[in-house]
């Protein structure tokens, strides 16, 4: 990890948590502690798949989504959100998914907004 690290070869872009003039502070800081922290957590690389189907319905601007996420209310909420209707008139089935490291939870709404849109047109 140490070697890939110094090679600068990430998936994506680092995450930072900065809040403020972090240089001013440290300057009017009366001790300033140095070193390193190591942290056992890390960000999963998902290799389950999210497969979506989007149906428009004739009535009311309706669309019917079977999806394979662990979320469908939020897969709901999102693509009412995208498609600019009430939650009410997305209707979100789900029959059944494998899975337990949280890649079905938020992954599927980028595909499942992406679909209900195509359906639309």
């Amino acid at each position: 990890m140490q070697e890939a690290i110094t090679a600068g070869a990430f998936i994506g872009q680092p995450k930072t948590v900065q809040c403020g003039d972090v240089d001013a502070a440290f300057k009017q800081a009366d001790h300033v502690l140095e070193g390193e922290s190591h942290m056992g957590g890390q960000e999963h690389f998902y290799l389950e798949t999210n497969t979506v189907l989007a149906i428009p319905k004739p009535e009311d601007d309706e669309i019917e989504l079977f999806v394979s996420t662990q979320n469908p209310t939020e897969t709901q909420h999102q693509v009412a959100l995208t498609l600019n209707v009430p939650s009410n008139r997305v209707v979100v089935r789900v029959k059944r998914i494998g899975g337990g490291f949280g890649g079905k939870e938020t992954r599927n709404v980028a595909f499942s907004s992406t679909c209900a849109v195509a359906a639309r047109k």
